[in-house]
C-alpha cells in the first residue's frame, strides 16, 4: 500500500512540475498571453463577462425553483470561468481590437465581454445541472473569490492555480 501511495504522490508532484514548467501535455499557462488593457478596460470586460453568466444562472433558478440554495455556487463558477479563461479571452479581446481599426472606447470592452459572456451559455447551462445533482456548497474561499469584484480578479500565472 505504501509504494502505490508513494508512486502517486511522484506522479502528482511530476505533473505539477510539469505543468509549471510548460511541459505537460496539459494547457499551459504563459503570462506572455495575457493582454491587459489596463485595470480599467480589463475591469469593463470581466464584469459585462460575470454580468451576462449570472443572468444565465438567475434564468436557470426561475425555471428550477428547488436550485435556489445552489445560486452562490452557480455564481462563484461563472466567476472561475472568467478567471480560467482571461488568458484566452484577453488573446480573443485583442483580435477585435485590431479588427476594428481604431482605439477601442469603453462600450467597445463592455460588447466584447457581452458577447464572450454569451458564448458561454450551453456550457454553463450544462454545469448548473451538475451543481444541482452534487448539491455543490461554498467553503470559505470560495465564497471569499465570490465576492470578489471582478474587476479586482487575480490573473492565472504559471505555479499558481487559483
Amino acid at each position: 500500500m505504501k509504494g502505490a501511495v508513494l508512486c502517486f504522490v511522484a506522479t502528482i508532484v511530476a505533473l505539477q512540475w510539469t505543468d509549471v514548467y510548460g511541459y505537460g501535455a496539459g494547457v499551459r499557462v504563459v503570462v506572455a498571453n495575457n493582454r491587459d488593457f489596463g485595470y480599467e478596460n480589463n475591469g469593463i470586460v470581466k464584469t459585462a463577462i460575470v454580468r451576462v453568466m449570472d443572468r444565465f444562472s438567475d434564468a436557470y433558478v426561475r425555471k428550477h425553483p428547488s436550485a435556489r440554495r445552489y445560486l452562490d455556487y452557480m455564481r462563484f463558477l461563472n466567476r472561475r470561468k472568467v478567471y480560467n479563461t482571461w488568458n484566452n479571452w484577453s488573446n480573443w479581446c485583442r483580435n477585435r481590437i485590431r479588427e476594428l481599426n481604431r482605439r477601442p472606447t469603453a462600450r467597445d470592452f463592455r460588447s466584447f465581454g457581452e458577447r464572450l459572456g454569451n458564448m458561454c451559455r450551453f456550457q454553463m447551462n450544462f454545469m448548473y445541472d451538475v451543481i444541482v445533482k452534487e448539491r455543490c456548497k461554498l467553503n470559505a474561499h470560495q465564497r471569499r473569490f465570490l465576492n470578489t469584484p471582478p474587476r479586482d480578479m487575480p490573473i492565472r500565472v504559471p505555479g499558481k492555480f487559483f
